[in-house]
């Protein structure tokens, strides 16, 4: 008589613990290529973003776009739309948790705010012309915002206030001046940074606070036309 064997229950318990034990293995390699995925997307709307700046500014005599400072109507959000054919995915970071209110109603909010030193005439150290900077390479002209920054000034970081003589009294430069920033957006390994030349590099916050040392250090800004240092290279 022919004989069926079947699982017993052990055999189907040590199958499942397998399984399990699998499973376990392979989520955090998941989590980590989505992230990657995620990153890299991020990198690809700054880079766009980039060439839209370099193209507003040849045609408008080298300067930078500004902000709702200048006016409303005016902010860079607003103003590169057509150079980036009106879509509003490329100003949304996938790792913004508002992302999808930013492109919501009239669109014209952004997971990244521009430097204030490029796009604000009031602001002392102002140097708004592309073709004058000399330190394109090494300049940062747009961050990842944190989401819950002020929506009034959502377009645009105070890189002008980074080193408030209070902030540094109090031993508070990182906590307080860079409070707009979302410096640690990409699963622990930063955020990423728009460059004036055009390219995008992802920075950890352990080297933003290095450069921020640096700086305190040395009395300068990294934010700054003409201040930036060997630190914001990668």
């Amino acid at each position: 008589m022919r004989r069926i064997r079947g699982f017993t229950l052990v055999e189907l318990l040590v199958v499942i613990a397998v399984i399990g034990i699998l499973i376990a293995l392979l989520l955090p390699a998941l989590a980590s290529t989505r992230d990657s995925a995620r990153s890299a997307v991020c990198k690809s709307n700054l880079r766009q973003i980039g060439l839209s700046l370099h193209t507003f500014a040849e045609g408008h005599g080298g300067r930078f776009p500004w902000t709702v400072h200048s006016d409303p109507d005016a902010s860079w959000i607003i103003t590169l739309r057509p150079y980036l054919e009106d879509v509003d995915a490329v100003r949304v970071c996938p790792d913004d948790p508002r992302g999808q209110e930013w492109m919501a109603g009239d669109a014209k909010g952004s997971s990244y705010s521009i430097n204030n030193f490029v796009a604000d005439p009031e602001v002392e150290g102002y140097s708004g012309s592309l073709r004058k900077l000399r330190d394109a390479s090494r300049l940062i002209v747009l961050f990842e915002a944190d989401p819950d920054r002020d929506d009034g000034h959502a377009d645009h970081i105070h890189c002008s206030r980074f080193y408030d003589p209070f902030y540094k009294n109090i031993g508070r430069v990182f906590e307080m001046g860079f409070r707009e920033i979302d410096t640690d957006r990409h699963g622990g390994d930063g955020a990423n940074y728009l460059f004036a030349d055009g390219h995008v590099s992802l920075i950890s916050e352990t080297k933003l606070r290095a450069m921020i040392d640096a700086d305190l250090a040395a009395g300068t800004n990294f934010a700054r036309p003409g201040q930036t240092h060997a630190l914001t290279i990668e």
